[in-house]
């Protein structure tokens, strides 16, 4: 003590106890300050210490300014004790206490019925912590500053309370026992009334931890804890800035905001203000917690109830969260929300209703350069889409996770604080994301959902588990049929997901609109994308047109009613589905109506772009490039025109072009259902339909189809679309009597479309079948099939099994026109090495009797190939090859040599194909019969000799019709010189003559024939060594 310094000794008794944990934690509050003139008399001990009471000098030199020192106190061991009667710092005022050599810990109390008023500044001389207590309440004005080395705590409890059960208490004071207190093992602070309220306006700093701790917690100005900050309230923690004045919240270590009661922190008024922390974050409520203000986050940030279980958090604003490690909270309701993150993001329901201005949030227009460069992220797809986050004009979900922070200049926020330390806070382990509910309630919304952004690439990533994800204004739909009701007006929001690991979505993403544009959902993820029982949805109903969607993955899994659909209820076009996957997409099962027709299945698992009921626009196109693409249990992709009423039996009228379907597989595709024929791929133009159908095209090494179907229909009014299918390896169709079926249906007027095959080879099997049909108004479209190996088309399917109509299914290649249709039927071309006809197999363009004793005509069948093997007739019938149109004229039967050789073998000839015959047959048979014209030949070479017949062929004709036929059949034999086709005729001495038109394979080439071949005058050779020939061939001169 100095000397000569007025002294103010003050006696009286000790009562017991207190209570508080020395845990650091940092905190922001708002509040109105208490303001009270100085006067020394402010500083009153209370006389409990007795002999050891406080002692106030004044006006002394303390840290090279004029100020007042609180000498004296009880010394237990590295503890010193103050008790005050009033205990208040006046404006401008400096009050500091005494830190003696060894004394750790500085312990005041309050024991009168005021509330301390901090105006000026309150310090300690030295390194010591100061705990200030005060169960009436304390303020901080708006100049109040904190000169603390060490560690400050502010509580308005009654007490301290220590490990041994001793108190330090303000209501029952009394002195401490005469032993050492030690309080290393931590402090606890009795219970504050929640009725008693600390309030902050000033810049409180201290070097430690800084903790307030009260009934209600009343905060503006700014607090900064070079440790950890700890703003703990038994009922409400308030937050507040305003435009002149910002708050701040430093914290070096860890901050805890806790409001047993309620948390409210409206922060947003001025740009400037935020959480600063250089560790972890943590904001613990019973109820729900208000959160408008900016965080940066050098470690984790949690939102927690008391029980620890996620809290929920709301923000009429805009809060923007960047932390360098993981983020956990329960639900958020609010305005745009922007949560980036080192580590993972853990969220439950969000929904969003709402944005907020320029500087409060991250927006290129943002006045902070660092948040307006967090505008612009580039996604990792092939085509690097770029995408504007602007959380002040779009009601705005953005979610980054995994994020390396040194790529970005360093510690999340660039935040520019002494007390804050990069990389200070708890290392990220993952860069996960999993969240509950999303639903964007306004117009024109963007959800932004990655772990793609400046990616720390050691960190690993599990599955991305979304439940429902809704931007749209139209997302509550009656079966996906009729919108019920509409939750805003305006545009739908856009979906952007781009994920290192899987994505899960078990409900459903929706970006419809009804009375704007639907958004664009867009997925990227490496690993997998798993949709069950889920739906990807862009749909409009107004006049503006559908928004695309696009995946790309490495795989995609759509099981049991899964659906990706874009499609129009109104005015305008559907957009585009494109699914881009390394390995395999895969659809599999469905749940709804079947009623044995495709048109009418609603949830089947697969891909739907649809003009529905009353619409009239263009669908989008469905395009699919992957590895391999599987579906089975009668999943679906489909493209239609037209959509069926309520009731599911009829169709309103639709107008508008369906879109095509493309898919190219670097491996194979494979259509397997189980007793479903309607699995596959189908576009369509349904009853009460106005527009054209859309192609099929697919691309693989082999494709597959069991008892699935790939068709291309019209029913309404325009043309169906055609079917190509290239295939370097095979193309296989088992059980399927409409493999790839292209019709006019019975209520259609249009044309069919074409049916093309490349491959390698084609295998029809078990009942399989490629048809063409037309039982409308309207012509069939043609059949062509290049396979460079073999065509092989074999077996039947009975009528008990439920995918066959008729009584045998047999497989083959079909062209027909039906007893009701009006049209001509499609041509067949069929070019292969090696033709093999077995068990029933047919190749047929056939026109029906028509019920109207109209004539309309079968199609032509073309077959260039080296060999055509037909197999003995299996009971009751053979394999055909059949023209036939008993009211007009039959089509043409042309089987000619591939690369000018054709050797046809096994017991197949022209005559009537009579059903059950047990016979294979050729029939061009018709009102007026078509033309079958067989171009035989054998190659030979030199060999050993082998018997040739003994009787020259002879050419046979059959007459299929009876006399009254206006024409009749021809069988025209074109041969190779050598054997004339009549045995009177005289043999030409030409070895050959070729006397066809030049051809290149794959083309259709003209048929030209000659009964009567020219007879040359004979010439006597030079004699030559003689070898039995066994076929004709072309030396090399000709």
């Amino acid at each position: 003590m100095a000397a000569g310094k007025p002294v103010l000794t003050l006696t009286g008794g000790w009562a017991t106890a207190m209570s508080f944990a020395l845990g650091g934690v940092t905190l922001a509050i708002s509040g109105n300050c208490v303001l009270a003139d100085y006067a020394l008399a402010d500083i009153v001990p209370d006389g409990t210490l007795g002999n050891e009471s406080s002692v106030v000098i004044p006006n002394t030199t303390v840290r090279g300014e004029i100020g007042d020192v609180i000498e004296g106190g009880a010394t237990r061991g590295a503890n010193l004790f103050h008790s005050f009667q009033e205990f208040n710092v006046g404006e401008l005022q400096r009050v500091y206490f005494a830190n003696p050599s060894g004394i750790e810990n500085i312990l005041t109390r309050v024991t009168g019925s005021n509330i301390s008023n901090i105006l000026g500044t309150l310090g300690v001389d030295g390194p010591g912590n100061l705990f200030l207590l005060n169960p009436n309440g304390i303020v901080f004005g708006s100049q109040a500053k904190l000169d603390v080395a060490g560690s400050f705590f502010a509580s308005t409890s009654n007490s301290l309370v220590f490990g041994d059960g001793l108190e330090f208490s303000a209501t029952s004071p009394q002195a401490p026992p005469l032993l050492t207190i030690n309080i290393t093992p931590g402090l606890q602070y009795g219970k504050n009334d929640p009725r008693t309220t600390i309030t902050n306006a000033g810049n409180l700093a201290v070097g430690q931890d800084l903790t307030l701790a009260a009934g209600n917690l009343d905060l503006q100005g700014q607090l900064d804890a070079g440790g950890n900050l700890t703003l703990l309230a038994e009922d409400t923690v308030t937050i507040s800035d305003s435009v002149a004045q910002p708050f701040k919240a430093y914290s070096g270590g860890s901050l805890l905001i806790q409001g047993n009661q309620s948390i409210t922190i409206a922060a947003k008024n001025n740009s400037d203000s935020g959480l600063f922390v250089g560790s972890d974050l943590r904001l613990r409520s019973a109820n729900p917690i208000t959160g408008d203000t900016n965080y940066t986050v050098g470690g984790n940030i949690t939102i927690e109830q008391l029980d620890g279980n996620p809290g929920n958090f709301i923000s009429p604003n805009d809060p923007i969260i960047l932390a360098n490690g993981d983020v956990s909270l329960g639900n958020y309701t609010g305005a745009s929300l922007h949560i980036l993150a080192g580590g993972s993001v853990t969220v439950g329901d969000i929904e969003i209703n709402s944005t907020d201005t320029g500087d409060n949030a991250i927006s290129p227009d943002n006045s902070n350069p660092f948040l307006a460069s967090l505008a612009n992220v580039t996604l990792s797809d092939q085509a690097g889409t770029s995408v504007v986050i602007d959380g002040s004009n779009q009601p705005t979900l953005d979610i980054r996770a995994g994020i390396d922070w040194t790529l970005l200049g360093g510690f999340p926020g660039n935040t520019d604080s002494g007390n804050l330390a990069p990389n200070f806070g708890t290392a990220a382990t993952s860069a996960n994301i999993e969240i509950g509910n999303i639903e964007i309630k306004a117009p024109n919304g963007l959800v932004l959902l990655t772990n793609q952004y400046q990616p720390n690439l050691s960190l690993v990533s599990d599955t991305l588990k979304i439940s429902s994800l809704l931007t749209g204004d139209g997302t509550d739909q009656d079966n996906f049929n009729t919108l019920k009701s509409q939750k805003f007006s305006g545009n739908g929001g856009s979906v952007y997901i781009d994920y290192r690991g899987g994505i899960d979505i078990s409900d459903r993403i929706d970006a419809s609109s009804a009375s704007g544009k639907a958004g664009d959902i867009t997925l990227i993820t490496n690993d997998e994308i798993s949709l069950d029982r889920s739906f990807i949805i862009s749909n409009t109903f107004g006049t503006e047109n559908g928004r695309n969607i696009k995946i790309e993955t490495g795989s995609l899994f759509a099981t049991d009613g899964a659906q990706i659909e874009t499609s129009t209820f109104g005015q305008a076009n559907s957009g585009k589905i494109t699914i881009v996957a390394d390995d395999t997409v895969t659809f599999e099962g469905f749940k709804g109506k079947s009623e044995g027709k495709p048109e009418i299945v609603e949830n089947r698992t697969g891909i739907v772009n649809i003009i529905r009921a009353d619409a009239e626009g263009n669908s989008g196109d469905i395009s699919i490039t992957t590895g391999s693409l599987i579906l089975k249990g009668g999943a679906q992709i489909q493209v239609r025109v037209g959509d069926r009423e309520e009731d599911g039996d009829s169709f309103k009228q639709s107008f508008g072009d369906s879109g095509d379907i493309e898919i190219f597989a670097r491996d194979q595709v494979f259509f397997g259902t189980e007793n479903d024929p309607f699995g596959g791929a189908v576009t369509s133009v349904e009853d009460g339909g106005v527009g054209n159908a859309g192609n099929i095209k697919i691309e693989a090494r082999s494709v597959s189809l069991t008892i699935g179907s790939l068709q291309s229909n019209t029913q309404g009014q325009g043309n169906a679309g055609s079917v190509t299918i290239i295939a370097r390896d095979t193309v296989t169709f088992d059980k399927g009597p409409n493999s790839i079926l292209s019709r006019v249906n019975e209520e259609g007027k249009g044309n069919g479309g074409d049916v093309l095959i490349e491959t390698g080879s084609l295998f029809l099997t078990n009942g399989s079948g490629i048809i063409s049909e037309t039982e409308g108004e309207g012509d069939g479209g043609n059949v062509t099939i290049d396979a460079r190996d073999q065509v092989i088309i074999e077996g039947v399917r009975i009528k008990k099994d439920p995918v066959c109509d008729d009584p045998i299914c047999p497989s083959g290649v079909f062209s027909s026109v039906s007893k009701e249709a009006m049209g001509n039927g499609g041509d067949i071309r069929i070019s292969t090495n090696q033709l093999i006809l077995r068990d029933r197999g047919k190749i047929s363009a056939e026109a029906f009797e028509n019920k109207n004793s109209l004539s309309f005509n079968g199609g032509n069948i073309e077959i260039d190939t080296e060999f055509l093997i037909v197999f003995p007739a299996t009971l009751p019938d053979g394999s055909d090859i059949l023209t036939r149109a008993p009211t007009g004229q039959g089509g043409d039967i042309t089987i000619k040599a591939l690369n000018d050789t054709l050797s046809i073998v096994g017991d197949i000839e022209e005559r009537p194909a009579i059903p059950d015959n047990e016979r294979n047959d050729i029939d061009a048979s018709g009102l007026t019969d078509g033309d079958v014209d067989i171009d035989t030949i054998d190659n030979f070479d030199e060999r050993e000799p082998n018997s040739l017949p003994t009787e020259a062929g002879k050419a046979e004709l059959y007459q299929r019709c009876q006399p009254g036929n206006s024409t009749g059949s021809r069988f025209i034999n074109t041969g190779r010189g050598g054997i004339p086709p009549r045995p009177g005729e005289i043999s030409s001495n030409t070895l050959w003559e070729d006397i066809r038109r030049p051809t290149t394979r794959g083309r259709y080439r003209s048929r030209t024939a000659f009964a009567n071949p020219p007879v040359k005058p004979p010439t006597t050779p030079k004699p030559k060594r003689i070898i039995e020939a066994q076929g004709i061939m072309i030396d090399a001169d000709g």
